[in-house]
């Protein structure tokens, strides 16, 4: 009985590892997949409302092809009173 406990264990650490790589794999590949097709630069709109940000992002950035939008964390905004 005791056996299967441990055998039960290793195969769950194991299983934990294997996913954890797994994971690993995924993220450094991550970095190589653009979300667009022909853009690789990204914006810092950084003190921006929201919907600032929106309408910039559908009138001029994405017509152009940037890339992404890179912006303060709202938490951030928040503490300092922008919001």
């Amino acid at each position: 009985m005791k056996h299967i406990g441990t055998v039960l264990m290793k195969m769950k650490g194991l299983s934990m590892t294997a996913a954890l790589l797994l994971l690993c794999v995924a993220a450094a590949n991550a970095q190589w997949d653009s979300n667009s097709d022909n853009g690789e630069v990204i914006v810092h709109l950084f003190e921006w409302k929201w919907a600032d940000i929106a309408a910039e992002c559908e009138n001029f950035l994405g017509p152009k092809g940037f890339a992404g939008v890179q912006v303060r964390a709202p938490v951030a905004g928040f503490k300092e009173g922008l919001h």
